[in-house]
């Protein structure tokens, strides 16, 4: 049996909803910023304060057609 992280289910059923409702399927931030999300959470990773900024800034842009 395949280990599957419980973030990958969650995501699935998120690209399955959105597409129900706009009929195309989402757009997530680049691979940069999920790497640098999971060095900062995972990894310990004192972020500065213009990547915290950068990051917020394509979080926030990719949230806001979803809302």
């Amino acid at each position: 049996m395949e280990v599957v992280s419980r973030a990958e289910p969650q995501l699935g059923a998120f690209c399955a909803f959105y597409f129900l409702e706009f009929e195309k399927a989402p757009t997530y931030p680049d691979s940069q910023s999920v790497e640098f999300r999971n060095r900062v959470i995972h990894r310990g990773k004192i972020p500065k304060g213009q990547e915290v900024a950068d990051y917020a800034e394509k979080i926030v842009t990719f949230m806001i057609p979803v809302s």
